[in-house]
């Protein structure tokens, strides 16, 4: 069933599900992508700095994303503690760059620059792990014929009743990749710092606008 949240293995107090597991793959492919790309570049950080801001940028998206979901849904967390918010992860990592910026006396525009293809893979593949945390829902999906995956899902099915959802995470995981390809095109030709970066918040911000409607 959609969002089933069954833990695949235990690591002590730990649980191991396939949620867990596709976001660690995600992190993965973040990290992949930002050295690969920063090797092409004539004016790269370095492979060594390059782990470094992306695993300091992926500490700051969880505390972020997870901060801003806490006090936004501050009274339900006796129930519901464990979720996240997209832009409170986005957002948390922007810090993270301005600090190794300043370290590394490279201006921080230039790490988001780095920073960005792999966040959008990182945000395709995230989407796509939604459908194990039953997240990334829209409007219920009535006509019969529109219902099946990957347009709708089911959450609920029996003799006499079935509930269809649009899978909204489904097409914001495809405009993910799409900006991915979009990045990598752009990276093509030497840009101005911030370009890059800029240009994912604003593909970014302006479809969330459309799919938070759904």
């Amino acid at each position: 069933m959609y969002g089933e949240m069954v833990p695949l293995m235990q690591l002590g107090p730990f649980s191991v599900t396939a949620y867990s597991l596709m976001m660690a793959l995600a992190a993965c492919l973040a990290l992949t992508v930002t050295i690969l790309v920063d090797r092409r570049k004539t004016d790269g950080i370095g492979t060594e700095r390059a782990v470094t801001l992306v695993l300091l940028s992926t500490l700051m998206a969880l505390v972020g994303g997870h901060l801003v979901y806490g006090l936004a849904f501050f009274p339900a967390l006796d129930v519901d503690y464990g979720g996240y918010t997209l832009f409170g992860a986005v957002f948390f990592v922007l810090p993270a760059c301005v600090l190794l910026g300043r370290a590394w006396r490279i201006p921080s525009t230039r790490l988001m620059d780095s920073l960005a293809p792999g966040a959008a893979l990182a945000l395709c593949v995230g989407r796509v792990a939604e459908v194990f945390n039953g997240q990334g829902l829209g409007v219920t999906v009535e006509e019969e014929a529109l219902q099946f995956f990957p347009y709708a899902v089911c959450t609920y099915m029996d003799a006499d009743w079935a509930e269809w959802y649009l899978a909204v995470f489904v097409f914001e995981a495809a405009a993910a990749l799409v900006m991915f390809c979009v990045l990598l095109v752009m990276l093509r030709r030497p840009r101005r710092g911030g370009y890059i970066a800029g240009l994912f918040l604003t593909m970014l911000c302006a479809s969330q606008i459309y799919f938070e409607q759904h």
